[in-house]
């Protein structure tokens, strides 16, 4: 049987929706590097980036045009990501020390030490086989597939302990130079940015398919993933862009708070009212928690009217 139309997917933010901190938090502790010291720096970048950006006066006059013009703002996701190669190339803009050794392979150790909420990764693993075995669904060849989309490091979600389960990551990645080995070359370059607006794309990628230009026309009845199949997890502003495209479609949305931090609740309880999300949990993955609750019971409603729409068509034939 054709897969199209049958699989589910889960699609998770990682920050403060899977893990209780940012998940750089190992690669900060590694080269002992404050954790908040680094953002002061990337803050710092883009405030300068934004003056240079929106300022006239260092052109020649013949070249200004007017200070009233509207432009695209300096983009605080690039610069965190550049902000690291800069602590490989050149050191840490306060000390001078460089983040000596930083290839993909430590990247992948590094991933191993972060730390997930509770239930995790047992919660894939579960949900995964609780869709697989089930009797009735097995017919239909009804699956469910897991990702994890995030502005943190890709490679160190791989190495994480929900790498081996997940069917997909999308996030920052990097490379070394071209002559240096793909996996101990220092790593010299960003590969593929992530950007809070950038999120959708993904969404747009997993709904048609992976081998599918995005931006090519497609029918919705051959497309892999139908967006009413996606589940989409979150925790904050950066997540707007894609419960925006999930909820347009009919897809489900999750707001998750850390229960650690008052103001991720708050942040939840926002997007509920805002009606950007239909439904809000606490982070816990753990079974007979109310996560794991509704994501069980939005998996059965999905895969029954996989089932009831299969039906349906058999008889009309």
């Amino acid at each position: 049987m054709d897969e199209k139309g049958h699989i589910i997917a889960i699609i998770a933010d990682v920050d403060y929706t899977l893990t209780p901190h940012f998940m750089q938090k190992p690669l900060f502790e590694h080269f002992n590097h404050d954790f908040q010291q680094f953002w002061d720096e990337s803050k710092e970048e883009h405030r300068y980036l934004g003056k240079i950006l929106s300022s006239e006066k260092d052109f020649p006059k013949e070249l200004q045009t007017p200070m009233f013009q509207l432009r695209a703002e300096a983009c605080y996701e690039i610069t965190y990501a550049d902000l690291i190669i800069d602590h490989i190339k050149k050191g840490c803009p306060r000390t001078g020390k460089k983040w000596e050794g930083l290839n993909r392979l430590l990247l992948r150790k590094l991933g191993s030490k972060i730390k997930f909420f509770e239930g995790l990764p047992e919660a894939i693993r579960e949900e995964k086989e609780f869709v697989k075995n089930h009797p009735k669904w097995k017919k239909f060849n009804i699956k469910l597939e897991w990702y994890a989309i995030s502005l943190g490091i890709a490679d160190m979600i791989r190495g994480s302990a929900i790498g081996p389960y997940l069917d997909g990551v999308f996030a920052y990645e990097f490379a070394p130079a071209k002559e240096d080995h793909p996996t101990k070359g220092i790593i010299n370059k960003v590969a593929t940015p992530m950007l809070f607006a950038g999120k959708p794309q993904y969404l747009y990628q997993l709904n048609k398919g992976p081998l599918v230009d995005v931006n090519e026309k497609m029918a919705q009845e051959i497309r892999r993933i139908p967006f009413q199949n996606m589940l989409y997890l979150g925790d904050g502003q950066s997540d707007v862009p894609a419960f925006a495209v999930i909820k347009r479609n009919l897809g489900r949305n999750i707001a998750v708070y850390s229960p650690y931090e008052a103001r991720c609740y708050i942040e939840s309880v926002k997007l509920y009212s805002q009606k950007r999300v239909d439904h809000i949990a606490i982070a816990n993955y753990q079974r007979g928690s109310i996560l794991r609750k509704i994501i069980r019971q939005w998996i059965t409603e999905v895969a029954e009217r996989i089932v009831a729409e299969e039906l349906n068509t058999k008889q009309d034939l």
